[in-house]
């Protein structure tokens, strides 16, 4: 009986943990399922207040962002390396990202957003990420490995 009682706990601290962890994921989000022109995605990206909380080991900041501009341009500021790249993570690298590069989306069956880091004269990092939808604003979702542990950072248009 004890073992009975033991594993509905299990299972209800299990499926407890997978809302709450997911509690920044906002609601009424929609799926971006047409692809949206360049003018409707140029503007700021912030870091939401919870992915600054939730996530201070890999040093996202107040100030961190993405600038997408006209022609694919991509201006980005204090981004951490290691919210970018696994190996860069594994390394405890807590080297913070400022400089160009370039942007496009991408339709998959659904749309993402790939963003191009120049690194330096013959580096590039690409990485894709995920777009969302709320009201009149878009989001930018960058899964860092499980996305229902709390693996997630959220950028927002301003």
């Amino acid at each position: 009986m004890l073992k009975i009682m033991i594993g509905f706990g299990l299972i209800f601290c299990s499926i407890c943990s997978c809302s709450i962890s997911s509690s920044h994921l906002r609601k009424n989000l929609k799926t971006v399922t047409v692809k949206p022109s360049d003018e409707q995605l140029i503007g700021v990206y912030k870091p939401d207040v919870t992915t600054i909380q939730n996530l201070p080991r890999y040093g996202i900041q107040n100030n961190s962002s993405f600038r997408l501009s006209k022609g694919g341009r991509l201006e980005y500021r204090q981004i951490p390396i290691r919210i970018l790249d696994f190996t860069e993570d594994r390394k405890n690298n807590n080297t913070l990202l400022t400089g160009q590069g370039e942007w496009k989306i991408n339709d998959r069956g659904y749309i993402e957003l790939d963003l191009i880091f120049k690194l330096d004269e013959n580096n590039t990092l690409s990485t894709p990420m995920v777009l969302t939808k709320q009201l009149d604003k878009y989001i930018i979702y960058y899964f860092q490995g499980d996305p229902n542990k709390d693996s997630v950072a959220v950028f927002i248009q301003e």
